[in-house]
């Protein structure tokens, strides 16, 4: 793991989020992974097809990201289910929630095209747990957006590493969430600023996501 920028300048404003679940908090680790260690080369290659960018040209034409739940199914030591969520699109400088289901014929064949390359990966949620180093008996949520992925979940060294002892810091219970980032592409000193500005702009569009 390595620390692609201080996550903690922006979580100062306010020491924990809820993103999509209102009654959980979640602290940022100040951790990234890079995604050839949790997705396949053909899972970026379609997340890059199908999903635009924050930043450049991002219309309503073109999903920005796709939100995934895994959840352990607790009926064996390596079971559970994985979902897409939602699907959401950037309009008016807003993010918006939409089901797959009510996306016209265009939208939804991209989208399931990309979801037929992810779920080719046998026990999904165990193999983005693993490579990210969360918990995997706990729940996960994944936002995938076109440079990078946003993993919410129980960090999986929670009780010995740097994640617990910013808990005990704050006063947060071990049940609050950690965000990690994984990036899609190499972040290099030249782009890490960009990449910061990107991960910025993701939470800000979270925290003022609508339901469409």
């Amino acid at each position: 793991m390595a620390e692609a920028f201080n996550f903690q300048e922006i979580a100062s404003h306010e020491a924990s989020w809820n993103f999509f679940s209102p009654n959980t908090p979640t602290l940022f680790t100040g951790e990234t992974c890079y995604a050839p260690v949790v997705f396949s080369k053909e899972v970026l290659e379609h997340l890059d097809q199908t999903l635009s960018s924050l930043t450049d040209g991002a219309g309503e034409s073109q999903p920005v990201a796709l939100w995934f739940k895994h959840q352990d199914r607790g009926d064996a030591m390596c079971s559970s289910t994985s979902r897409l969520h939602a699907v959401l699109f950037l309009q008016n400088d807003r993010l918006l929630v939409r089901q797959l289901s009510d996306l016209p014929v265009p939208q939804k064949s991209a989208v399931l095209e990309t979801l037929g390359v992810f779920f080719l990966t046998e026990n999904l949620c165990e193999h983005i747990y693993r490579g990210a180093e969360f918990n995997i008996m706990q729940s996960l949520d994944a936002v995938h957006f076109k440079d990078f992925t946003l993993l919410i979940g129980q960090p999986g060294d929670c009780f010995s590493g740097d994640f617990e002892e910013q808990l005990e810091e704050l006063g947060f219970e071990e049940e609050t969430l950690g965000l990690r980032t994984c990036l899609h592409a190499g972040a290099s000193p030249e782009d890490a600023s960009q990449q910061q500005r990107n991960f910025e702009r993701a939470l800000e569009l979270i925290h003022t996501a609508e339901l469409a």
